[in-house]
């Protein structure tokens, strides 16, 4: 399995930067108290950050909005992970331990103030490809059962 990023994204987009992490074997079931330690002081540390409150404008959510904007997604309506995350930690919201892995990337989102996310290579068939849709595409939104197709340009990431 690769993990491609699309020359059309590269071109659209070019100081996107990328990083890819390959864990095997994880144990992913029950809950890790060392990670819940950790995930809480991030929350603390969130919740205390000044940079945070104008969250609109911080260094590392802005860029993802103008991208956003540029693709045609409204920044307002919809956010980027890191920007939503920031939200809810704002919002007092309590971050559920959902799993190890996702603890481990809200975790490193919080601290880093970036987007930070996991695919399960046992489910991905092929290639996964971070590209611009071209309006046929399908997808099911999480938590819906209706099926969508993303806007022609819209930047996707998929399985091919």
């Amino acid at each position: 399995m690769k993990n491609i990023v699309s020359p059309g994204v590269l071109g659209k987009f070019p100081h996107y930067i990328r990083g890819v992490v390959i864990a095997k074997g994880v144990n992913n079931r029950g809950e890790n108290q060392r990670l819940i330690e950790l995930l809480g002081k991030a929350v603390e540390g969130a919740t205390r950050d000044e940079s945070l409150q104008d969250i609109k404008n911080h260094p590392r959510v802005a860029p993802w909005r103008r991208a956003y904007a540029d693709f045609g997604t409204d920044p307002n309506k919809f956010y980027c992970s890191i920007e939503s995350l920031a939200r809810r930690v704002q919002r007092a919201d309590q971050l559920p331990y959902i799993n190890t892995l996702v603890a481990v990337f809200n975790c490193f989102s919080l601290k880093y103030m970036v987007s930070s996310g996991g695919d399960d290579r046992d489910l991905v068939d092929g290639d996964l490809r971070l590209t611009l849709a071209k309006g046929h595409e399908y997808f099911v939104p999480l938590g819906m059962d209706t099926v969508e197709t993303p806007l022609p340009g819209e930047v996707i990431y998929v399985d091919i």
